[in-house]
C-alpha cells in the first residue's frame, strides 16, 4: 500500500469507530456513512488504496452494530422476548406514519418546524450549497453532496415515524444531529451573506434556544392543553395549528411565571420521583395546573428547583453542581481567550499550515 494510504488509515479507523458509536446512540445516524466515506476519499490514491480505506471504515462501523446487537441480546435474552413483545403493546408503534405530514411538519410547521426553532438553518443550507459550488469537481464537492443527501435521508426516515416530533419536545428533537452537522457550514455562508443578515439569523437562533431553556417543556401540556400531548397520534397535521406551538406560547408562559402571585405549589412534581419523566398525560385526559407543581411553575435551570426539596431528597448536590459548571465555563472562556491572543492565533495558524501540507490542495474535506 502507498505511504499516503497508511497516513490516512488512522482517520479511517477513527471515523469507523465513531460511526459505530453513533449507531449505538441513534441507529439512523448510520445514514451518514456515505458522508464519512466522502470525507476520507482521496482521488490521488490508487483505487485499491481508496477501497481499502472504505473497507476499514465500514468494518469498524460494523463492529459498533455488532456491539449494539450483542448488548441488546444480553439485556433481553430469548427467554424474555415474550414479555418484551407484550410490554411493547402498551407503547405507540413506530409505524405506520404519515411521511408527508412528518416531512412538512419537521421543516415548516409552527409547532416544530426546523426553520422556526433554528433560523440559522437558512445559513447552514446556503453555506452547504456554496461549499459544494466553490469546491470544483474535487472531493470537497463530493463531500458536500454526501452531507446533503445523508441529511435528507435522515429527515426522510424520521418523517416516516408515527411520532416524528420526538414526542412532546421543544422543536424537532430528532433532527438535532443534522443541525450539528449542518452547523459546520454556517461560517461558509457568513463570508458571503451580509453581516446584518447573519447576525439577525444567529441572534434569532440564540433567542429561540434561550426561550426553550427558560421553562420545563411539559408545562405546555397543562390546563386545557393536556390533550395536546398525544394529539399528533390522532392527527399528524396537528403541528400546523398555531395553538400547538410551544414557541409561540413560551413568552406568555414566562410572563405568567414572573407575575404569578398565587399560593405556592402543593407538590414538587407530578412524577413519582424528582428526576422521573413527566409523561403523566398519556394515560389520562384529566386536567391539571402547572401552578400545582414546583418543577412546572419555576424558571430553569431545572435543578435549581431542587431548593424546594429537603436536602435529603435532592438528587444532586447544588453547591457541587454549580461549582463544576463554573469550572467548565472558566476553561471554555480561557481557551477562547487563548485563541484570540497572538500566541494562540500563531499556534492555530501553524497547525493549519501543517494540515495543508499533509493533504494536497483542494482535497481537504
Amino acid at each position: 500500500r502507498s505511504a499516503s494510504a497508511f497516513c490516512i488509515l488512522p482517520s479511517a479507523l477513527t471515523a469507523g469507530l465513531l460511526l459505530g458509536l453513533a449507531f449505538n446512540c441513534k441507529p439512523p445516524l448510520a445514514l451518514f456513512m456515505p458522508a464519512v466515506l466522502a470525507a476520507l476519499w482521496r482521488p490521488e490514491l490508487p483505487a485499491k488504496d481508496r477501497w481499502l480505506l472504505g473497507r476499514v471504515m465500514f468494518f469498524c462501523a460494523a463492529l459498533g452494530v455488532i456491539v449494539y446487537e450483542l448488548y441488546d441480546l444480553w439485556k433481553f435474552p430469548p427467554s424474555t422476548w415474550a414479555g418484551v413483545a407484550k410490554a411493547r403493546e402498551e407503547y405507540v408503534a413506530l409505524w405506520p406514519g404519515n411521511p408527508l405530514a412528518g416531512f412538512l411538519s419537521l421543516l415548516f410547521s409552527p409547532g416544530m418546524g426546523a426553520i422556526w426553532y433554528w433560523p440559522g438553518l437558512l445559513l447552514a443550507v446556503y453555506g452547504l450549497v456554496l461549499y459544494g459550488r466553490r469546491a470544483g469537481a474535487g472531493s470537497e464537492r463530493r463531500f458536500a453532496w454526501m452531507i446533503g443527501l445523508s441529511s435528507l435521508a435522515f429527515l426522510a426516515f424520521i418523517s416516516t415515524i408515527r411520532f416524528f416530533s420526538g414526542e412532546p419536545a421543544w422543536g424537532p428533537r430528532y433532527l438535532t444531529p443534522v443541525f450539528g452537522v449542518l452547523w459546520l457550514f454556517v461560517p461558509v455562508a457568513a463570508r458571503y451573506v451580509r453581516r446584518w443578515k447573519t447576525i439577525t439569523l444567529l441572534a434569532a437562533s440564540l433567542a429561540v434556544q434561550l426561550l426553550g431553556l427558560t421553562l420545563e417543556p411539559m408545562r405546555f401540556f397543562t390546563g386545557d392543553n393536556v390533550v395536546a400531548a398525544e394529539a399528533f397520534l390522532k392527527n399528524p397535521w396537528t403541528y400546523f395549528r398555531f395553538d400547538r406551538s410551544q414557541l409561540l406560547a413560551r413568552p406568555q408562559q414566562v410572563w405568567d411565571v414572573l407575575t404569578y402571585d398565587g399560593p405556592p405549589p402543593a407538590s414538587f412534581t407530578p412524577a413519582k420521583a424528582p428526576t422521573l419523566p413527566l409523561i403523566i398525560y398519556v394515560k389520562t385526559d384529566k386536567r391539571f395546573e402547572a401552578s400545582d407543581y414546583q418543577v412546572l411553575s419555576a424558571l430553569r435551570p431545572w435543578w435549581l428547583t431542587f431548593r424546594a426539596l429537603p436536602p435529603a431528597e435532592r438528587p444532586v448536590d447544588l453547591n457541587g453542581a454549580v461549582s463544576f459548571l463554573l469550572r467548565v465555563v472558566s476553561v471554555g472562556l480561557a481557551l477562547m481567550l487563548f485563541a484570540w491572543l497572538p500566541a494562540g492565533a500563531a499556534l492555530i495558524g501553524s497547525m493549519t499550515r501543517k494540515l495543508r501540507v499533509t493533504h494536497s490542495p483542494g482535497e481537504l474535506a
